[in-house]
């Protein structure tokens, strides 16, 4: 009997692809069947349903021999170190955040945070996603800040600064960074900056509201 089921149901699919029809996979055909099919599920790439948290014991992770943390102006910006700014709207993050990232991008001091003594300052490309302010707004507060560093006699290396406003972006949106498609852009073209340059770029995304659900 169970073999006369699966022939007329194997029959039946074998019907509806001759006729053009949809044909439903191994979940709706083990339900026909009313069986599991552990022939397939043996095909199927084996998931860890007991997946945890690495952990070390106290012991193992103090002499764990890790890099140490490479700063440029010490302690903010440091290499693979993650920070954020927070403030309310309109109290200046955004004039923060450019201020920085241009110090970055040309190698200078920023406000109280110096480069260590005896360490030459180096300059590192950045990628500035700009998720909320509109284009001439950032423009003007860009130019200002060159016309600044040329009264300070200071070069302003632009090559070093990648900007990717909204206004610029496909339908002037971008995909949420909640999303691993959203997340996948940023990576993705900090991986092409990296070939263009030679060095990692320092990442701002300003910022997490505008750019995440």
């Amino acid at each position: 009997f169970a073999y006369n089921s699966h022939m007329k149901a194997l029959k039946a699919q074998e019907e509806n692809l001759e006729a053009g029809k949809n044909i439903f996979g191994v979940k709706e055909l083990s339900t026909i069947l009313k069986v599991n099919l552990p022939c397939i599920d043996e095909l199927r790439p084996q998931q860890d349903l007991n997946n945890q948290l690495v952990t070390l014991k106290l012991g193992e992770f103090l002499v764990k021999p890790y890099p140490p943390t490479e700063y440029l102006q010490y302690p903010i910006t440091g290499k693979g170190k993650l920070v954020q700014v927070w403030a309310n709207a309109g109290h200046g993050k955004t004039w923060f955040c450019l201020e920085w990232s241009c110090a970055i991008a040309n190698g200078q001091d920023f406000l109280k945070w110096k480069y260590a003594e005896g360490k030459e300052p180096e300059a590192y490309p950045v990628l500035y996603v700009e998720g909320e302010m509109s284009v001439s707004e950032l423009q003007d507060r860009l130019l200002l800040i060159g016309e600044r560093y040329q009264e300070e006699d200071k070069t302003f290396n632009q090559d070093n600064f990648y900007i990717a406003p909204l206004r610029e972006q496909p339908e002037q949106t971008f995909e949420s960074l909640t999303d691993k498609v959203g997340r996948d852009h940023v990576e993705n073209t900090a991986k092409r900056i990296y070939k263009e340059t030679g060095k990692k770029p320092f990442i701002f995304l300003d910022n997490i509201t505008a750019l995440t659900v």
